[in-house]
């Protein structure tokens, strides 16, 4: 059976801003994802591959610094015979940067245009279709209608986009999974998607996103990679690769009844079984304490800096209330608690239970003449 060996990636979003972190690591962070790439063209050399695709998005936005553009060049340039396979997706569209417009690519790099282009590979029996967007948002779902010109052959697409219900909308190419069915491809090879999406198939058609290779936020928690894999005529076989440097993970503890910063960070350490010291730590804290207890996520933070390279400590947990003193002591502090809790008793909404709950406690350390500590999502 013929087929051909591919490495499938997408969204690297080489030079995203890497919001919420200081200037330099977030400097080091952009280049730990430029890195990132040179490890993927690696992988596709180690593993012999015949081509590599890239889904849309390698690049974050408009303004890519040079050495960025240089680095990707060479290490393209690097791994010369093997065509790199690129379209464009809302980040990096065609008509906002200029670095897709630049003549010294790569020889063995094809950028697909705005409207759905392919690259002949008889040799292999090998069609590979693609397109680019050629605005940030691309209303029109691009799939609609297509059909591959020859089915006897292997017939790849690489397009970035999401894949919605027949009646949904979406800003990013709204792909249907009937137009998916109704192609006639192998393979779709998608991006947009930041998580691995596992190998999917609807009719013949086999379909995936590959996830972002590294991530960038807290947003995109667990292990990041690509894919590699073999693709012949109906029939696909792929594996996930991880190929992140960190991993962001995100943990919610319950510190209810602690009363010292060491059962905190001790419960926390047991917690989050902490393999790695390269990874980026959210720890949201849960549950009640008293309210003689004002928790400062700095604290906790800087006891457990040495077991992790970034962590960041979200103080949800609220204050626990006696109701027996509150009823017996008509003070300013215990009206304002009772009608916190009274507000708390009547209302029906999770989200708003948890705000009353929050206010309840930054009122408290207010009128207890305490530091008050705000967290992100309040």
């Amino acid at each position: 059976m013929n087929s051909v060996k591919i490495l499938h990636c997408a969204d690297l979003h080489l030079d995203a801003p890497m919001i919420g972190l200081l200037e330099h690591l977030s400097e080091i962070r952009q280049e730990e994802l430029r890195e990132n790439f040179g490890q993927i063209v690696e992988l596709a050399k180690k593993e012999k591959v015949e081509l590599l695709m890239i889904s849309g998005d390698l690049f974050d936005r408009e303004s890519v610094k040079k050495t960025t553009i240089d680095y990707i060049v060479r290490k393209i340039d690097d791994i010369k015979p093997i065509p790199v396979l690129v379209c464009a997706g809302n980040h990096d569209s065609l008509s906002r940067n200029y670095y897709y417009k630049r003549e010294s690519w790569p020889k063995n790099l094809h950028l697909f245009d705005r409207t759905i282009g392919k690259v002949d590979f008889p040799q292999k029996n090998l069609c590979i279709y693609g397109v680019s967007f050629y605005e940030s948002y691309e209303d029109e779902n691009l799939l609609k209608g297509f059909k591959v010109d020859d089915p006897s052959k292997i017939n790849i697409m690489i397009m970035h986009g999401e894949i919605v219900s027949s009646e949904s909308k979406s800003r990013y190419n709204p792909i249907t999974l009937l137009d998916i069915e109704n192609s006639g491809l192998d393979y779709l090879a998608l991006g947009h998607v930041h998580s691995f999406s596992g190998l999917n198939k609807v009719g013949n058609v086999y379909w995936c996103y590959p996830g972002t290779p590294e991530g960038k936020g807290f947003d995109e928690t667990g292990v990041k990679g690509v894919v590699l894999g073999s693709i012949a005529k109906d029939y696909v076989q792929i594996q996930f690769c991880p190929t992140g440097k960190r991993e962001y993970i995100e943990k919610e503890i319950d510190i209810s009844g602690m009363c010292t910063y060491e059962e905190i960070t001790e419960k926390i350490k047991d917690n989050l079984e902490i393999k790695s010291k390269e990874n980026f730590y959210k720890i949201i804290l849960k549950g009640d304490i008293s309210e003689d207890f004002s928790i400062s996520s700095e604290i906790i933070a800087s006891k457990l800096k040495e077991v992790t390279y970034y962590i960041k400590v979200i103080n949800e947990t609220t204050f626990s209330i006696d109701i027996d003193e509150l009823l017996d002591n008509d003070t300013l502090k215990n009206v304002f608690i009772n009608n916190i809790i009274s507000n708390i008793k009547e209302c029906h909404e999770e989200e708003e239970i948890r705000l009353l709950k929050r206010a309840l406690k930054i009122g408290i350390c207010a009128l207890n003449g305490e530091r008050i500590e705000f967290d992100e999502n309040f």
